[in-house]
Order: C-alpha cells, then structure tokens, then sequence
C-alpha cells in the first residue's frame, strides 16, 4: 500500500511540474507575443510621425517658396522681365532631403499658389514650374543615386563634407537640363503667350529692346578690355542665351554652395534624427 500512495504521489507531483512548465511556457508565448505587438506599434507610430513631419515640413518649405517668389531680387538698371527668383532654394532643399516628388510638389504648390493669389498671367508660374520641376526633381535623383552609389547603408553614414560635394555635383548636373527647357520654354511659349495676353508690355520689339538695353548696361560696366566680348544680337533666343542663361548660373550656384554647406549640418534634423533645442 505504501509503495502505491507513493508512486500514485510521484506521478502527481511529474503531473504538476509539467503543468507549471506548460504554464511558463505559455506566459513566454504570450509575452514575445505581447512584445512583437508592442514593437510594432512603436514602429507604426514612428513612420505615422515622421510622415507628419515631412507633410509639416514639406507646408513650411512651401510658404518659404511662394514668400521668395513674391519678392524676386531686381538687379539695378535691368528691366524687371530679369528679375531673380530665389523660389528654387526650398525646393532643392526639398528634393535633396525628402526626395525629387516632394520637391515637384513643392514646385507645383508654390506656382498654383502664387498664381491664385498674383491674378496674373499662367504663363511665367507654368514655366517656372516646368524649369524648377526639372531642375529639382534631376537634382534629387541624381543625389540619392550617387548616396546609393557610395556603399553606405543610409545616408547619415555619409561625412559632412562627402554630402556637400553630392549636393554641390547633382545641382550643378541637374542645371543642364534646367538650361535647356529653359531656352524652348522661355522663347518658345512665355514670350509669345505674354505678347498676346499684354501686347502694350509684352510685344516682340518691347522685349527684343529689353535684351538690347540689358546688354548695352552690361557692356557699360565692363572694363574696356572686356566689353567687345558682349555682342550684339539680332534675335530674342541670343538674348535668352547671352542674358539668362548667366543669371541662372549664377543663381543656381550661389543657391547650390548655400545648400551644399547648410544641408549636412541640417540633415538630421531634417530627417528627425535629432530633436531641435
């Protein structure tokens, strides 16, 4: 009898401690279980952020570029048809950071925006659009192309000054083609689209004289040695060449080395790897 109350007491005691390991075993199941739940969630909600700060940021890069497309730099002596516009340095900003759609968005915004509010003509916000969306968007390709080119898993890998030079080559890469839809679209479609809507300010001979008059200021300021270099033209697409082309080379770069030196200090905090103070 001893012996069977004892064996009858061993196998309720295995019975109890496989129950106790079932038990474990299922509260560790439960626990990764709850902890895979967990993470992503963490996960969700950090994409669900970062998503709403590229929209904030994309918004703040916005209103950045319609205030400098409003205010267009006038250069002393130059007919207002020359005015600079500075609206591209957000948008490059834009595609270099968050990538080239977000950039054209930018561009899109911004022109729609300035042209509900301006009440003017379609035709330079569409061509400022079309150059500025090729610029940027060429820009931002050529970027993220050259970061994956380099071998680093991400882009904060890059050093400070290897981001800059990358920033500095895709814009400068990315002005060719912005040069060339440019010049078809500039004489091909603003001129003539603003020529029929404004003729008393837009007309062949007044913008042809305005060309004229520009490089008769330019030549003024040269040095003598200097000033046969500025020839005369015959035609409004040798303006367009001689005239804007350089100021868009001299815009884009001057907005390139600003963004080149900016952007690598900004970056984390464009891309929230770091909280602003």
């Amino acid at each position: 009898m001893a012996e069977d109350i004892n064996k009858e007491l061993e196998e309720q005691n295995e019975i109890t401690s496989e129950n106790k390991k079932k038990d474990e075993k299922k509260k560790k199941a439960s626990g990764s279980k709850k902890s895979s739940v967990y993470s992503k969630n963490s996960e969700n909600n950090l994409i669900n952020n970062n998503i709403i700060r590229i929209i904030l940021s994309t918004i703040a890069l916005t209103a950045f570029a319609i205030l400098l497309r409003f205010f267009p730099l006038q250069l002393p002596g130059i007919p207002s048809i020359f005015a600079v516009d500075f609206s591209v340095f957000p948008e490059l900003l834009a595609s270099i950071a968050y990538g080239p759609v977000i950039g054209i968005i930018v561009c899109l915004l911004k022109s729609v925006i300035h042209t509900a509010i301006s009440n003017n003509s379609f035709a330079p916000d569409i061509s400022n659009f079309l150059i500025n969306g090729v610029f940027v968007a060429t820009a931002g390709l050529f970027y993220i192309n050259s970061v994956a080119k380099s071998g680093k898993a991400e882009a904060k890998e890059i050093s400070y000054a290897k981001r800059g030079k990358l920033v500095f080559i895709s814009s400068m890469f990315a002005m060719i083609p912005s040069l060339i839809v440019q010049f078809f679209i500039t004489n091909y479609y603003v001129f003539p689209a603003l020529a029929k809507e404004y003729p008393q300010y837009y007309s062949h001979e007044i913008v042809f004289s305005s060309y004229v008059t520009t490089l008769a200021v330019i030549r003024d300021h040269l040095p003598e040695a200097l000033q046969g270099l500025v020839v005369k033209i015959s035609e409004i697409w040798q303006g367009i060449i001689l005239i804007n082309f350089p100021i868009t080379f001299l815009k884009t770069l001057i907005i390139t080395i600003i963004i080149s030196l900016a952007y690598p200090v900004m970056s984390p905090y464009m891309h929230f790897r770091k909280e602003s103070k």
